[in-house]
């Protein structure tokens, strides 16, 4: 199946323009700033459901519902646990939470119009899943460390995508395009281990995947190694569907670019 370029950017800068008419509100734009949105997120169900032979409506309804359902958990994991020092961060704060539940509320009504049953299945089986799988920091303060628990937790954001791919019978998509996104996040969050006071949850599993402890740079170390071997299971697990195989390998090139990481570069170029 051929798709052309021109009609897929044209589809995805609509998607992009009814994201934001849906979640616009004038009072909450006074005290929070746009959310962004994954363009790969996007590219990549755009893609799927293209080869799966979707129509425009359920491609543009279902890919706003997994839009919302993504910035909804993305707002609230960024409600800060700190104390309020004044009126002003109480209530963005409570805006946040706030926010994030409405976005949560508009994916329903997307799904509701396409009618798809086992679609609405999917995306609740898939929240409900991504919501326990967020309680394990909590769990883990209680109990040892459980790495295949800790492994789920990295994945986390993947889960409603992937579930998406199985739903439309890309079963095999689902793994590659999972370590995508896992290593999109480790790339943030290796950028920010400066930042960190003290050991951050995704470090203490990454430590204990990988068996090892130490100082601030045997974590860099680490961190290096598990997006390494992200990089390798992306490569080894490429459908050969081209238009997706040459995206992904594109991306994960040039994500590893902007993060200076040349010498991965250069042993797949």
């Amino acid at each position: 199946m051929t798709i052309s370029l021109d009609q897929m950017n044209e589809d995805i800068r609509k998607i992009e323009r009814d994201f934001y008419e849906v979640i616009h509100h004038p009072y909450v734009s006074r005290y929070l700033d746009k959310p962004d949105i994954d363009n790969d997120l996007i590219k990549i169900l755009y893609y799927a459901m293209k080869k799966r032979g979707c129509s425009p409506k359920y491609i543009n309804h279902a890919i706003l519902a997994c839009l919302l359902v993504d910035t909804a958990l993305t707002v609230h994991d960024n409600v800060g646990l700190e104390d309020c020092i004044d009126e002003r961060t109480r209530k963005e704060r409570q805006l946040i939470v706030l926010t994030g539940d409405y976005y949560s509320s508009l994916y329903y009504y997307f799904l509701a119009k396409l009618g798809d049953i086992s679609l609405m299945q999917v995306f609740s089986r898939s929240i409900q899943e991504i919501n326990e799988i967020k309680m394990l920091p909590y769990e883990e303060r209680e109990n040892a460390a459980d790495p295949f628990k800790g492994k789920k937790y990295l994945y986390r954001h993947t889960v409603l995508t992937a579930n998406i791919l199985k739903h439309l019978k890309l079963d095999k998509w689902a793994g590659p395009i999972s370590g995508f996104f896992c290593l999109k996040n480790l790339l943030t969050d290796k950028k920010q281990l400066p930042d960190y006071t003290g050991e951050c949850f995704i470090t203490a599993i990454l430590k204990e995947i990988y068996g090892k402890q130490g100082s601030e740079s045997d974590t860099s170390m680490i961190y290096s190694e598990a997006i390494e071997d992200l990089r390798s299971g992306i490569e080894d697990g490429l459908p050969d569907w081209l238009p997706l195989r040459q995206f992904i390998r594109s991306r994960v090139r040039q994500l590893l670019e902007e993060n200076f990481y040349q010498d991965f570069v250069a042993e797949e170029g």
